[in-house]
């Protein structure tokens, strides 16, 4: 085992399981990638500016300010989900379910499900130069991601630090998401660790729900402290940075 230091308080582990939006790289990506997706679906379902703006706020989009708001299904949610919302939303607009899926489909597919560009991937920290002095200490390193895996694996790739990452683990994949503990005990299983030497870091209450589930040693937030979510995390980060082997 390693132990680590973060914020004040030491844990005993030998694998960290990431989060990915909102963790390792900024949500902006989401919001170049919805705004794009709105403008396929305003001209594929001929809705109005304020129609438009207002499925941007169920879902999670602050149009205005151009920022996701949190423990939206934007943020939490799967392709799949927001998918499901987003046709329900165009439903409720008197659109018929079965064209309503047919839109959402084809404007998704060219949007939502698009792999980013790397123009549009900010990291939070020093993401690779954290990652490889985890991984040279002996600790391993798994994702667990409410994207899909294609995207997930380029986004990855882009950030240089797919030689690091012994699993991850995905929307798509048939294990159930989080914040349900099935991903975390998938990749402890596959790696040869119990859950109580491993950490959870991610963003939001799902995946620290999905840790305290796991029984992992320790849940990690990153992002600044929030009623709601800071409870439910041990320690809370600014980036994976703050993350330091003794």
């Amino acid at each position: 085992m390693t132990e680590v230091a973060i914020n004040g308080h030491t844990f005993n582990i030998d694998l960290i399981v990431f989060d990915k939006d909102g963790t390792l790289i900024k949500l902006d990506v989401w919001g170049y990638q919805l705004e794009k997706w709105g403008k396929l679906l305003q001209e594929s379902a001929s809705l109005t500016d304020t129609e438009l703006n207002t499925i941007y706020g169920q879902l999670g989009y602050d149009i205005e300010t151009r920022t996701l708001q949190p423990d939206t299904p934007l943020v939490v949610g799967s392709i799949e989900q927001i998918r499901t919302i987003g046709a329900f939303l165009l439903h409720s607009r008197g659109i018929s379910w079965t064209k309503a899926e047919q839109i959402i489909q084809v404007t998704a597919n060219a949007s939502l499900s698009a792999i980013p560009e790397p123009s549009m991937i900010e990291m939070i920290g020093d993401v690779p130069g954290t990652m490889k002095h985890l991984h040279k200490q002996g600790i391993q390193l798994g994702i667990a991601t409410s994207d899909n895996r294609h995207p997930t694996e380029k986004t990855v790739e882009i950030l240089g630090i797919d030689s690091l990452i012994a699993c991850i683990v995905c929307a798509d994949d048939p294990i159930p998401m989080k914040p349900a503990p099935g991903g975390l005990l998938h990749i402890g299983r596959k790696l040869g660790v119990p859950s109580a030497r491993m950490l959870m870091v991610g963003d939001s209450i799902g995946d620290m729900a999905c840790g305290r589930a796991a029984g992992v040693a320790g849940c990690i937030r990153v992002g600044p402290r929030r009623k709601g979510a800071t409870e439910f995390a041990d320690v809370t980060i600014q980036s994976i940075d703050e993350i330091k082997v003794l």
